[in-house]
């Protein structure tokens, strides 16, 4: 715990000390939907110097649970936004590993090697469920449920969170059980080795992972006096 507060502590000091700005924004400030029990509500996210501040969170009590990265602003904007980001006053980049959870269920718990190279992607079926669904418009919906799924511990509560995820109005939002099983089933009849994985929760054992990759990736950036900003599972310097 000593050594991971001392990176943090590192890299918040260096985040201080750092200039992040969207620069496409006239107004330093992004109203943002968010569901409350009274309905969706409007709420705004400041773009500011007072809003780098990360914290990491682990869950459950357990230093082997979660461990994630929050608190930046550029955690809750979205990636059309995140491309206006500028450091210093220089543009960015975002890097990203591809299907971080799909890829680390088989590198640690099947022992398998899956590196997706460029223009791959294993949400990206090789069957079109309906001639109706853009393949685009699809492989979002498979990788939104097999991320639920992976996260959650039933099948059942993994399609309520696809749909409870969805944007309000949302065509998502109206898929059945029926539907979300056919579009879980297509993803596993080309994986199958991930089944075992699904609905057992275990999701937090992947951010533990993750947030330890992170942790890396900080502590070499912050030792050469580089800040990055960063959104689990990419990257923006």
């Amino acid at each position: 715990t000593h050594r991971m507060r001392d990176i943090l502590s590192s890299y918040n000091s260096l985040l201080e000390k750092t200039y992040v700005d969207i620069a496409s924004l006239e107004e330093p400030v992004i109203w943002r939907e968010v569901r409350t029990r009274r309905g969706n509500r409007q709420f705004p996210i400041r773009i500011s110097q007072n809003s780098k501040f990360v914290r990491r969170i682990f869950s459950r009590g357990s230093w082997d649970l979660h461990g994630r990265f929050y608190g930046g602003f550029w955690q809750q904007i979205s990636e059309t936004l995140r491309k206006d980001i500028f450091i210093n006053g220089n543009p960015t980049i975002e890097v990203d590993y591809k299907a971080l959870h799909v890829t680390l269920l088989y590198a640690r718990f099947l022992n398998e090697q899956r590196v997706w190279s460029y223009g791959e992607d294993p949400y990206d079926l090789d069957v079109q469920l309906s001639q109706s669904v853009p393949r685009d418009v699809q492989r979002k919906r498979v990788k939104s449920i097999i991320l639920q799924a992976i996260n959650a511990n039933s099948r059942k509560a993994a399609f309520s969170a696809f749909r409870d995820n969805a944007n309000s109005g949302a065509p998502e939002k109206r898929l059945t059980n029926e539907d979300l099983e056919k579009l879980l089933n297509a993803f596993l009849e080309e994986h199958p080795e991930l089944d075992e994985f699904i609905a057992t929760d275990t999701g937090v054992d992947l951010m533990r992972l993750d947030g330890a990759m992170t942790e890396e990736i900080i502590r070499l950036m912050t030792d050469k006096g580089i800040p990055v900003l960063t959104i689990h599972d990419s990257y923006i310097v």
